[in-house]
């Protein structure tokens, strides 16, 4: 599933299933909806170059609480979060989604920090920073 920004609203929709159309070229189908988009009518969202370079790069991924929490952050923002989660997530940054944004941002410029100073102290080992 991929958000994308539907270019001629500024609606931001999920899709999920690219579909070959002989009439309308490529097609995106909005998730647990009818309609669907043209691949050129949308912006797709996508940050798995940036994901995938915090996941290899980052000291610890699997077992840092930073990214347990960007990622909860991101299943709050998303609505996909189950009561006990939200109920944790409210208790440990408000119940403003816009202030989860914000720490958001700040979480993952953190990590991507983070993987970057790693990435470089393995690509340059004889220099100190």
């Amino acid at each position: 599933m991929k958000k994308a920004l539907v270019k001629s609203t500024g609606e931001i929709v999920k899709v999920d299933t690219r579909l070959e159309s002989s009439r309308y070229g490529l097609l995106w189908k909005e998730v647990g909806t009818s309609r669907s988009f043209p691949d050129s009518e949308l912006q797709l969202f996508d940050d798995s170059g940036v994901t995938d370079f915090v996941e290899t790069w980052h000291p610890n991924y699997y077992h840092s609480d930073l990214i347990a929490w960007i990622d909860d952050l991101h299943c709050a923002l998303d609505n996909e979060c189950d009561d006990e989660k939200l109920a944790r997530i409210k208790e440990t940054w408000g119940n403003s989604p816009g202030f989860w944004l914000r720490e958001l941002i700040n979480l993952e410029i953190a990590a991507f920090r983070d993987s970057l100073e790693r990435y470089y102290k393995l690509q340059y080992p004889n220099i100190k920073s």
